[in-house]
Parts: C-alpha cells; sequence; structure tokens
C-alpha cells in the first residue's frame, strides 16, 4: 500500500520515508478513532484538526491502541515501533488548555486532583497503587488511611455527602476493589458523587499483574461509568470527565481504572480544567414546567417533598413553600433541607411512618411537588406511604413510581433552575390555619418527648436522641449506622441544617457510621461529630477508631448495645412472631476502649445519661460510648413499615402468621 507522505515528514530520512509509504494501516492502531474506514483503507500519513483540542509539541510512544483522542492540526505517521505525532508549527495551546509540565501518571492523577480542588483521599497502599500514594504523600493533597478498602469507600462516600463535592477513595484491582464495593454500591443507590481509582496491575501479565480481573467487571455494574486510562497524556482529559461524570445528572459513583504502566509513564501534559459546564433547562424541561404551573395554579393546597437532589436549591425551596403556603416534608437523605424550626418544615415524611407533624400537615393535599427526590422504599416507609394526589416530579432523573400511583407528571430538570422558573410565575398564597396547625403540632410532639418516663433498668432510646439535640448545635454532624437506632433518630432528632445528618439509606450497610464519623471529623474539625452504631455494626467497623487517632480527631462513637440484630429481632417479631438467629455474644466494650486507646464512657439506665453525654461531648479524644439499650418500643417508622410489609402477605399466609403468633404470644414463646 503506497500514499502520499504529509509535507512535515520531509524531515524524515528518505529510507524512513520509503517504508512509511508502504506500512500497513493496521500496525498504526487497534482503534484508530479519528479516521473514517476509507481514511484507514488509504492512508498511513493523516493530517487534519481532531476535536479542536491541542497535542504536545512532540509524543513518542509504543504501538499499541492510540490513546491520544485529541489534536489540533497534528500529523500523525506510523513505524514499526514508535508513533509520532507533531503539533505544527505556529499553534499555541488550544483554548480551555493549560501546559502542565512532564510528569508521571502517577503525578498527573493528582495534580488533577488538586486542579479539582480534591482535599484528601482515602485509601490502602498496594503493590499496585504505591506509585499514586508516593504522589500524594509529596503533594499537598491530605492522605487518610484507614483499616479497611470498604471504610475507605465509607469515608469517601460522608465526605461528598458532608461538602457536596466529589469523595475520592484510592482503591487496588483484586481484594481491595471487591472490598471497597459495599461502598460503590451504596453511593450508586443513595446518589452520591464518588470517583473510585482503582490502580491495576501490568496489563501485559508478570508478578504484579492484574490479580483478579472480574472484580473491575463487577464494579463496572455499580458505576454510572468505568474509564480505563490508556497512557499518561490522557489523564487530565479522562479525569476532568469522570469528575463531571460524579456530578453530571443523578449524582453517583464513577470507576476511573489506572494501570501501573500508566502511573510510570512520564510525559507533557495538558489539561482542559475542572469547573463544571453551564446548567440551562432544555426545551422538553420547559414544555414539562409550564404544564406543572398550570397544575400549581389549579391546585388550591399543594405539599412538598423535598428529597437531597434539593439540597442545592434550599434557598429556593423555602422561598416556594412561602410563595404557595406549603408544607415542606423531606427525605431520610434530605432532612435539614429546610430547619425543622422553619415554619413550613415538617421534618421526614409524609406517611405514617413519617413525623406526625407531616402526617397531619399533609392530609389534604390537593398536589405534590415532589423535588430532587425518588420515591424509593425507605423513603416512603417501605410503601406505608401511598399518595392520592397528583404528583409532579422533578428530578435530574425521574423514575416511573409504579402502576400504582396516581398521575404523574415528570420533569427531568436541576431542581434549583425548575424551581426558580415556577418562583418566577407563581403568585402568592397564604394558609395561617395550615400554619397555626403546624406549630401546634410541633408543640404536641415536644411535649410528648419531654413527658416519657424514665427507665431504670435500660437506657431509652428516644430520650437519648432528645438529649442529644438538646447537647448539640444545629451545624454539628450525626452520623448513623444501619440498625433499629436510627429509626428513634427519625423521631426525636430533627435535624436543623442541611448535609447534617448522614445514614446510609437505600442500601443499608451496616459499617457506615464509625468511617464515616472520621471523615465527617476531618472535613469539619470545628464541628462536634458524633456516630451512633449497633453491637454488628460496631463489630465491623469498630477499628476505624485507630484512623480516628492516626488522624489526631476526636468523634464521639455510641454503641447501641443490646446484643442482638436489633432491626432483624424487630422485623421477625412483626412479621413472623418468633426470633431466628439474631443473639450476639456479648463485648466488654471498656476493655475494647482500652484496646483501641481511645476514652470509655458508659450510660446503662436514663437517669446516667446526662452525665455521661456532657462527658463524652467535652473530651478532647475519641470516645466510645457504651449504652444499653432496650428496644421494646418500635419507633413509627418500624410500627408502620411492619404493617404495610404485613398488609402484602397473601390472605392465606396473613392467616397462618397471625394464628401463630396468637399462639406463640398466649404460650408466651418468643
Amino acid at each position: 500500500m503506497n500514499c502520499t507522505l504529509a509535507p512535515s515528514c520531509r524531515s524524515l530520512s528518505s529510507g524512513t520515508r520509503r517504508w512509511l509509504t508502504r506500512a500497513p494501516m493496521g500496525r498504526l492502531s487497534s482503534e484508530p478513532f479519528w479516521l473514517s474506514e476509507a481514511a484507514r483503507a488509504r492512508m498511513v500519513v493523516v493530517s487534519g484538526t481532531l476535536s479542536g483540542r491541542p497535542l504536545s509539541s512532540i509524543w513518542i510512544m509504543r504501538m499499541g491502541p492510540i490513546v491520544s483522542k485529541h489534536g489540533d492540526g497534528a500529523t500523525f505517521f506510523a513505524a514499526p515501533a514508535l508513533l509520532w505525532c507533531r503539533r505544527p508549527k505556529g499553534r499555541g495551546v488550544g483554548m480551555g488548555t493549560a501546559e502542565w509540565g512532564h510528569m508521571s501518571g502517577a503525578q498527573g492523577v493528582v495534580d488533577s486532583l488538586r486542579r479539582a480542588g480534591i482535599p484528601r483521599v482515602f485509601g490502602l497502599p498496594s503493590v499496585e497503587n504505591s506509585l499514586l500514594f508516593d504522589a500524594v504523600r509529596r503533594s499537598a493533597i491530605e492522605l487518610v488511611l484507614p483499616s479497611r478498602e470498604a471504610a475507605a469507600a465509607a469515608m469517601a462516600d460522608a465526605h461528598a455527602r458532608l461538602t457536596g463535592e466529589v469523595g475520592v477513595c484510592v482503591l487496588s484491582a483484586g481484594p481491595g476493589l471487591l472490598s471497597g464495593l459495599e461502598g460503590l454500591a451504596q453511593a450508586r443507590r443513595d446518589s452520591v458523587p464518588l470517583l473510585a481509582l482503582v490502580a491495576s496491575g501490568p496489563s501485559g501479565g508478570g508478578a504484579f499483574a492484574e490479580p483478579f480481573p472480574e472484580a473491575i467487571a463487577a464494579a463496572r455494574h455499580l458505576c454510572k461509568e468505568a474509564i480505563r486510562i490508556e497512557s499518561a497524556e490522557e489523564v487530565p482529559l479522562h479525569l476532568s470527565r469522570a469528575l463531571r461524570l460524579c456530578r453530571e445528572g443523578e449524582p453517583g459513583p464513577v470507576l476511573a481504572e489506572i494501570p501501573r504502566e500508566v502511573q510510570l509513564e512520564r510525559a507533557r501534559l495538558e489539561g482542559t480544567g475542572f469547573r463544571p459546564g453551564p446548567r440551562v433547562l432544555d426545551g422538553g424541561a420547559e414544555a414539562g414546567l409550564k404544564q406543572a404551573l398550570s397544575l400549581i395554579e389549579a391546585s388550591p393546597r399543594v405539599g412538598l417533598y423535598a428529597g437531597a437532589g434539593a439540597i442545592e436549591a434550599a434557598e429556593e425551596v423555602a422561598e416556594l413553600a412561602q410563595r404557595l403556603a406549603a408544607p415542606v416534608a423531606t427525605t431520610i437523605s434530605g432532612l435539614g433541607l429546610l430547619p425543622f424550626s422553619h415554619p413550613w418544615a415538617v421534618g421526614f415524611g409524609p406517611g405514617p411512618a413519617g413525623s406526625p407533624v407531616a402526617e397531619a400537615a399533609f392530609r389534604d393535599r390537593s398536589l405534590l411537588l415532589a423535588v430532587g427526590c425518588r420515591f424509593s422504599a425507605p423513603a416512603t416507609g417501605f410503601g406505608s406511604f401511598r399518595p392520592t394526589s397528583p404528583i409532579v416530579h422533578i428530578d435530574a432523573a425521574p423514575r416511573p413510581l409504579g402502576p400504582d400511583c396516581p398521575p404523574v407528571l415528570s420533569i427531568a430538570a436541576p431542581a434549583r433552575l425548575a424551581l426558580r422558573y415556577l418562583l418566577d410565575r407563581l403568585a402568592q398564597r397564604d394558609d395561617p390555619q395550615l400554619l397555626q396547625l403546624i406549630l401546634q403540632q410541633k408543640r404536641e410532639l415536644r411535649r410528648a418527648l419531654d413527658e416519657r418516663p424514665e427507665r431504670d433498668e435500660a437506657v431509652d432510646p428516644i430520650r437519648f436522641f432528645r438529649m442529644l439535640r438538646e447537647a448539640l448545635a444545629g451545624e454539628d454532624v450525626l452520623v448513623l449506622d444501619c440498625g433499629q437506632h436510627a429509626f428513634y433518630a427519625l423521631a426525636a432528632f430533627p435535624a436543623m441544617a442541611p448535609r447534617r445528618w448522614l445514614m446510609p439509606v437505600d442500601f443499608r450497610s451496616a459499617g457506615f457510621a464509625v468511617p464515616a464519623a472520621v471523615a465527617a471529623k476531618l472535613a469539619l474539625p470545628e464541628n462536634r461529630v458524633v456516630a451512633c452504631v449497633g453491637d454488628a455494626g460496631f463489630a465491623v467497623s469498630g477499628f476505624e477508631l485507630l484512623t480516628a487517632r492516626r488522624c489526631n480527631i476526636s468523634p464521639v462513637v455510641v454503641v447501641f448495645a443490646d446484643e442482638h440484630l436489633g432491626l432483624v429481632r424487630t422485623a421477625q417479631d412483626g412479621i413472623f412472631g418468633r426470633e431466628s438467629c439474631v443473639d450476639l455474644v456479648p463485648v466488654d466494650y471498656e476493655k475494647a476502649a482500652q484496646a483501641l486507646g481511645v476514652a470509655y464512657v458508659r450510660a446503662r439506665r436514663d437517669a446516667e445519661l446526662p452525665g455521661a453525654l456532657q462527658r463524652a461531648l467535652t473530651l478532647e479524644a475519641p470516645v466510645l460510648l457504651e449504652l444499653r439499650v432496650d428496644y421494646r418500643q418500635s419507633p413509627r417508622f418500624l410500627t408502620a413499615a411492619l404493617r404495610s410489609e404485613w398488609q402484602r402477605l397473601p390472605r392465606p399466609l396473613m392467616l397462618r402468621l397471625g394464628a401463630r403468633m396468637l399462639l406463640r404470644r398466649l404460650l408466651g414463646r418468643r
């Protein structure tokens, strides 16, 4: 195959030029993506503008898949083992790009994170990612070393929930990534922007080759996208894209795989910046919002239902509530979007699983305006909340709500822009009676919490969270693990600020609270951070108190000790009338605290709570606070959720289980 060489090839020797004109195009690349089929059939040397993006003055790299996906008036020419690429003379760096300098791929990764404003990364070193860790150690980015990779993912998750920015964890391909899959799944289900940097071994094999490639294949299904970086030059471009994808549309995790040879490779890097692009309402969103505007104007009683996707629009939500005289209930992830002290805030809800204030305020709503939420099972009390009024659903990626739901108008749009569109066109309304009802319900809720009888044999979880709310400021952070204690917090710990209530909601993985508290304290060192965890959750995450010591921070970890899998036990008893495999081995938490080198405080009854809580919150050290709790009275959420689950059982099974449960109660069996 012969062709004519581009003019920029004239500096080559005559022998090289003769070889180039006869080199088969297939040797150039297994993916020459910038060429059409006709061009691949005719040419070896190609000159043209490629995506309007610049290249370094001269690149030399190994033959293989072409990894540079950008160029500007560049000329390519092939050789048996090398590929040269030269920018034409007189061309400067393209618009929006800048020369970063000559560095390794690992250094480019860290420099990309620094330029994106990432303050810290979480992870454990391994053979595959040692180059990345060495580059982080030499940079201004803080490196946090947890006890296990699952904790690294949980810390990155918590950092993202707390700050609204992307959380970054570093994992190795193989056991490290498998351990971190739990965190990736949780971030995906809870819409958390998380970037997982996965360092894989040499792609060509060898002593440190990737030990388990199936791990990356599994992670791809849990992430919005998985990106493999094939050369050092690609690092800025792909990390910029990965960070954008984490927050674009519905937030979620993105995986960036960085092979060891890419970490080692040195090149002159150019970056394009990490600022997100402007967000606008498209034509479909505007058409949907016009329909929504008509529905709202025709509905005399509107209720606002907001999730984590509306936190960025907290000011607009508050203004819209005032404009429409509408109560604002939130999902669990959206708690604190409006402080509970706000006149129109009614807390978690609506429905029987939510706050009694929300249930009363939403009882007669003629339209539900849902913003930034998904109507997931936990958000609706596992089906106990069944809306009957029409729904306008605004979300970055709205999902179908099911055939049993009332009419739904779904609008794919950013919350802030959509609400601003409505605010610019809606007239002021007033409803003093509803405002008085909300105020009265809040007073009754407070009175009911204050009048709970004191227990002598154990600590009442409701009383604990009531006291904790009084002791903490609105900007302090509460972190909850998956467990029964979290639903008592829903009943007695109203959120007073956005992003200060952290809890795994849709995936509900145990072991989140302790590592999340470490990340929260690192992000907000001046705020008090309290993590609440059950016996089982502490068993899988308690060693992260060593990470707190290593980082010289002082979170308070509260263990709700009842020596059972409390949530599972309550569910079994409520549905089947018996318990099975829920007993745990007792733990001496005082000795555990001593072994971990942290302070220890204990409360065994309600009377000991005030002193124990005050001491735990004032110690300048990591604290393990043990509560001997009694879960005899189920919170509203669990009562409503179990009732809903019971009602979904087939009628013959419901009757059989009911008769068996009654018999066991009469015989005094568990």
